[in-house]
């Protein structure tokens, strides 16, 4: 066991030294090895570039809702991201140089731009157009901070300001040199979410940043997702991958780096549906997709989500009371937007199902709608960004047959057509009423408060924002009143605008406990860990109520504050605890968050405690023992120590070109082996890394199918000699110490593999025999 946690430290190392890729929500699919062409009869739809009101026409909407234009060309060009300012201007993120061909040329020049667009007449239609910022190597994210706007460029985070008032920036400043790794736009850094906690969090990258008092902090978080994020009313944060609709942070993702032998990310991110459980229905076949050969039904039409991206949880009021907290994913592969129902379970997870039983939300029969982002806006309606391209998919990626469709069908021309779209009901639903142009950047300390009471999310996210980035002091004792007298979601906005001021006080927190709300009384526990660790007498029986109570989500967010009490009486607490288990999802796991260094304390308790589901906790407990209080001279002993053949001079050049190429891996599987759930498994101490060398050649060149999530084979895309050199990184990297692979090794399998026409499968591999 010594060994094996030598392995996850080194492993752990790794993931503190590196920034890993993010992966853009699929942008196209998987490669594919044998390439089929369509059936004769098949009619394939020509997709020629629509103008804005025949695009308006080819979407179908569930009844009651309807579609507006909000930007076009030529004031909108390539959009991926974008946010609405407090003055109600859109700021937009154009990555102007992807995929201007089959081959991609172009994605190194520096013609990404930051616009922001202005509908001077108030008609609804962005008219005006200023270009903030330019010549930025793909761009695709933004967040307004610091009066100015922070822009991810990977390998780059920006902060740009306009300092003369004249309406474009001429202040850049560098936040970050890591953000992400450029080469690979599929898997790279995006998103900058900003979160109810104050901090900005990006899609799959470790990395989260945020200003507060006049200065920019950072701190690494767990990564998560591929293209994009959003959260609910009580912050949980909602993310996706290619094939994996839709997953969410119960709860903070810090907690589970507290335990040296806990992987971080997967107590996390629960699963809300699988691609299989929320089935999707576009409105047109669907033939020019990646491996379009190999995933599409005998109709040629996507029956699942290979692509889905950008999702946005419903937080307005101008829908009906029954879309609030739904969940809007794109799906830029089958031209449509879904929208799943998003519930409580009763051990306090969630779950997700589709809205409608045979249809979606929005679908188009234009093959170039590109849906990949969505955003609730200050008037209740969903926003949502069309890319607006033949091609999605990157040239690492893309099969020999769909070049072929780009061509024939003439895909790859014109760029620079996005299109920003608004969908409203047909009548207003819910109370709502049109209140105008926001003014929040005029707003007064006072009136930012009250705005934290509004019921529209994006009111109460704006005003937190300029709050806590103002550092406005003269704000405390206004917010101190809404956290006691405000609505729910006022109170919670309240807390965290004191957390990100550092003014929680104590009479604040012990009031905050004792809220009728569980979602404030969650925030409260977070914020009373400062006094848990002192152990405040009223504070900690206050959190311990929590921990006995019968909503679940009190229950774990209770355990987690409690990893925080010291003494004999936390050690009591999180015993007592176990009695929850089996009713309450990830409490396990929130347990053994709190327990570094005292596992054998809590082990003894748990065993004095005779009661059904501790023995085997106790046992757990001794094994966290050892994997985290393992003795300086029991890992240095030469017993556990392996032994590792030396690598070679031309093994060692191959190790290192195999560095290089493992970026097309890690942006799944992450720059420290342990990959992402939903998108890709861990690559520490896999039984496939170390396995015989012919076998995890196989999986390279053309790719593995698991439970949700496909692997893709890289054989079209990469050479023996760079097949070789990435096995040879991955099973001499991450505590691993098999033996290099050879080029002429690989070169073997790719013969005999040759006619090979689908991924592999567990079951394919347990049958293979090798001689």
């Amino acid at each position: 066991m010594s060994v094996r946690f030598m392995k996850h430290l080194r492993a752990a190392s790794l993931l503190l030294a590196i920034a890993p890729l993010i992966a853009w929500g699929q942008l196209g699919d998987r490669p594919g090895e044998a390439q089929r062409d369509l059936p004769a009869e098949l009619q394939v739809p020509a997709a020629p570039v629509l103008s804005d009101e025949a695009a308006l026409a080819s979407f179908t909407l569930q009844p009651g809702y309807r579609i507006e234009l909000v930007a076009s060309h030529p004031r909108l060009f390539d959009p991926v991201a974008m946010e609405i300012g407090p003055d109600g201007r859109i700021w937009v993120v154009e990555m102007r140089g992807y995929m201007h061909d089959t081959e991609g040329a172009g994605e190194e020049l520096p013609i990404g731009t930051v616009a922001v667009l202005d509908d001077e007449d108030g008609d609804g239609f962005y008219e005006h157009r200023t270009e903030f910022a330019g010549g930025l190597v793909m761009p695709r994210a933004l967040s307004l901070a610091a009066d100015g706007v922070v822009v991810g460029a990977p390998p780059y985070l920006y902060h740009f300001k306009d300092t003369d008032g004249d309406g474009v920036a001429d202040e850049r400043t560098v936040l970050a040199e890591d953000y992400g790794i450029p080469g690979n736009p599929e898997h790279t850094a995006n998103a900058l979410y900003r979160a109810l906690d104050n901090w900005i969090y990006s899609a799959d990258h470790n990395v989260r940043h945020r200003y507060a008092r006049g200065a920019w902090e950072r701190e690494y978080t767990t990564p998560r997702g591929q293209w994009g994020m959003d959260q609910d009313n009580w912050g949980r944060l909602y993310y996706n991958s290619n094939s994996d609709p839709l997953r969410v942070d119960l709860t903070a993702s810090h907690y589970f780096w507290r335990h040296p032998g806990q992987d971080s990310t997967a107590p996390l991110a629960v699963q809300t549906a699988r691609s299989r459980d929320v089935p999707t229905f576009p409105g047109r076949i669907t033939p020019g997709i990646n491996r379009g050969y190999q995933i599409l039904d005998e109709t040629w039409t996507l029956k699942t989500v290979t692509a889905a991206c950008g999702p946005m949880i419903y937080r307005g009021t101008r829908f009906p009371d029954e879309f609030r907290g739904n969940a809007f994913i794109c799906e830029p592969s089958a031209n449509l937007v879904k929208r799943v129902v998003v519930s409580p379970t009763d051990n306090g997870s969630l779950q997700a199902r589709n809205a409608y039983p045979d249809s979606e939300f929005i679908t188009s029969t234009d093959e170039r709608f590109r849906p990949v982002n969505a955003y609730n806006g200050p008037d209740g309606a969903i926003y949502l960004l069309d890319f607006y391209r033949g091609i999605i998919q990157h040239k690492i990626y893309m099969t020999t047959y769909l070049k072929k469709q780009v061509v024939q069908r003439g895909l790859d021309a014109p760029l620079g057509r996005g299109r920003i779209w608004k969908i409203v009901p047909d009548t207003a639903a819910g109370g709502w009423r049109d209140t105008g142009r926001p003014q929040l950047h005029e707003a007064s300390p006072r009136q930012l408060v009250a705005a934290l009471n509004h019921p529209n999310g994006w009111w109460r996210d704006t005003a937190q924002r300029l709050l806590v980035e103002r550092g406005s002091m003269d704000a405390v004792a206004h917010l101190q009143e809404m956290a006691e007298s405000g609505n729910a979601l006022g109170r919670l906005h309240a807390l965290w605008t004191l957390a990100g001021l550092n003014k929680i006080s104590r009479p604040v927190a012990i009031a905050a406990l004792a809220d009728e709300d569980p979602g404030v009384r969650i925030a409260a526990m977070q914020m009373s860990e400062p006094w848990l660790r002192l152990g405040d007498r009223e504070i900690v029986s206050a959190v311990r109520a929590s921990a006995r109570d019968k909503n679940p989500n009190l229950v774990r967010q209770a355990v987690l504050s409690l990893g925080e009490l010291g003494g004999a009486e936390g050690i009591r607490a999180l015993a007592e605890a176990t009695e929850q288990v089996a009713a309450v999802h990830g409490l396990a796991d929130a347990i053994k968050s709190g327990i570094a260094g005292r596992e054998r304390e809590i082990a003894a308790t748990l065993l004095d405690r005779k009661t059904s589901p501790v023995a085997v906790f106790a046992d757990e407990m001794i094994a966290a023992d050892q994997a985290s209080r393992v003795p300086p001279a029991v890992l240095e002993g030469p017993d556990l120590t392996p032994t590792v053949r030396p690598l070679s001079e031309t093994e060692q050049l191959l190790f290192e070109a195999g560095q290089s190429t493992f970026a097309l891996c890690s942006g799944c599987h992450q720059p420290d082996g342990r990959g992402l759930p939903g998108l890709a498994p861990s690559l520490v101490d896999s039984t496939f890394v170390e396995a015989d060398p012919r076998l995890v050649a196989r999986v390279i060149l053309h790719g593995k199918e698991g439970y949700d999530w496909q692997m893709p084979g890289l054989g079209p895309a990469l050479d023996d000699e760079a097949v070789a050199g990435v096995l040879t990184f991955v099973r001499r990297s991450f505590g691993h110490t098999a033996d290099p692979v050879t080029p002429e090794t690989v070169a073997a399998v790719r013969a005999t593999e040759s006619a090979r026409a689908r991924p592999w499968t567990n079951t394919d591999l347990d049958r293979l025999v090798l001689e």
